[in-house]
């Protein structure tokens, strides 16, 4: 169980896909909140500080990698791990050029996907440290 319910912003197009992970992380204890797309992403992170954000990489209009640069610019401290179901190595070398905490494939290895997720939350943006 994470320490202090660390919270996670779900950014995933695939509302099916988004409902599930946000489902499964609070069994885990964490708080969540889901949007579908990164415009949705980049109004909440203005208001709320999260631990952590989950993104897909391909949305419509605005994809992952592009949300990802904009939420930089708001949220610096709060890692992001990027999600994708494609092999789109060219944004993925983006993203990791640009800072992304890491990346997953679909579908998850939930193994990977928990460790991931939980050393991620730990540094994120409402981190006090001393943990």
């Amino acid at each position: 169980m994470p320490s202090n319910k660390a919270s996670v912003l779900v950014v995933d197009d695939n509302e099916e896909f988004c409902q599930s992970i946000a489902n499964i992380l609070k069994l885990k204890g964490y708080k969540v909140v889901s949007v579908y797309d990164g415009f949705k992403a980049l109004e909440l992170v203005k208001k709320d500080v999260f631990d952590l954000a989950l993104m897909d990489v391909r949305m419509p209009a605005m994809d992952g990698v592009e949300t990802f640069k904009r939420f930089r610019e708001v949220a610096p401290d709060t890692p992001v791990i990027m999600v994708t179901a494609y092999a789109a190595e060219d944004l993925i070398r983006e993203a990791l050029r640009e800072g992304v905490y890491g990346f997953l494939k679909k579908p998850l290895d939930f193994d990977e996907f928990f460790r991931l997720v939980a050393q991620a939350a730990g540094q994120g943006g409402t981190n006090t440290g001393g943990g």
